[in-house]
């Protein structure tokens, strides 16, 4: 039966029904390995740069800080800390919400606008809202609607303290500083909501750079990411760290000279801007190459997965 078959096949005949020709035992685990090698890889890569940020942060993390403190999602604690400071505020402490502007604005301005609805509704005031941001530093452009005013406008017409000059987190809270001191004193309740990713850095540096007579909340939406996403965020707030080293915790003063001066985010919004590429501004043009390039090896390996 299979010799007609060949000949039927040789001289123009109908082909063999399915099944007529099964693979051999060799070609199937070729098949096999091919299917899998791109999961193989994917997934080597993904440990690969989780190694490299760690490595990173650990080698960049000046001593006495915990290396690896943002490389975990937001402690429980802090998720926790922050839906007890919004009943404190609920039961009239004093207290202002810090939005910083860049990723889900809408998402963070709703979220926001409903607790003012809530608090007003117990309190009869209004909590002040500062919105932060004017936009990413690593373009060097400052767009004519920044996002202090894209988060303004989804607010629609709460009252809200505008910061437009901030290009990073660290800006979005040492520029801040003087609008939270005017608003609520010295000492008080800081209630910030940002997504997800970003939570545990926004939280961390703000502790790190207002004066401890606050306290410190973070409120989180939701947010897709991607492991080089995520990774990048934690590696980010390393840098940070290295880079004002020379900064004491608590004192907003010192990390105002290291933006006016030596950021390079900044450049030509102080004059006395140094202008030279720092190394969190490097670190980011490599995370953007990076993201580009394991996008294109994503959708050529595997159109599934995502980095």
């Amino acid at each position: 039966m299979n010799a007609w078959r060949l000949s039927n096949l040789e001289v123009g005949g109908s082909s063999p029904p399915t099944g007529t020709f099964p693979l051999s035992k060799s070609k199937k685990a070729r098949s096999f390995l091919n299917s899998l090698l791109p999961l193989l890889l994917m997934r080597g890569l993904k440990r690969l740069i989780t190694l490299t940020g760690m490595i990173t942060a650990l080698s960049l993390t000046p001593a006495g800080e915990d290396p690896l403190r943002a490389f975990t999602p937001t402690p429980h604690a802090e998720r926790v800390t922050g839906l007890t400071l919004a009943g404190r505020i609920l039961q009239g402490e004093h207290a202002v919400i810090l939005i910083p502007g860049g990723v889900e604005d809408e998402a963070k301005a709703r979220a926001a606008r409903t607790l003012e609805e809530i608090l007003r509704a117990h309190t009869q005031e209004d909590v002040p809202i500062i919105v932060s941001g004017a936009t990413c530093g690593l373009h060097h452009t400052t767009p004519e609607e920044r996002e202090a005013d894209r988060l303004a406008a989804y607010l629609h017409g709460l009252p809200v303290i505008k910061e437009r000059e901030a290009r990073n987190t660290l800006g979005n809270i040492t520029l801040s500083y003087p609008s939270i001191r005017e608003a609520i004193g010295e000492k008080g309740i800081v209630l910030i909501i940002t997504h997800e990713q970003h939570a545990s850095r926004a939280y961390t540096l703000a502790k790190r750079v207002l004066p401890d007579t606050y306290e410190i909340g973070i409120l989180t939406v939701p947010h897709e990411h991607t492991l080089l996403d995520d990774i990048a965020e934690k590696t980010a707030y390393a840098v940070t760290l290295f880079e004002t080293r020379h900064c004491a915790p608590h004192d907003p003063e010192c990390y105002l000279t290291y933006i006016r001066e030596e950021d390079s985010y900044y450049c030509g919004v102080y004059p006395e801007n140094a202008c030279q590429p720092s190394l969190y501004e490097r670190f980011a043009h490599v995370y953007q190459t990076l993201k580009q390039g394991f996008a294109r090896l994503t959708r050529l390996l595997s159109p599934t997965q995502s980095f």
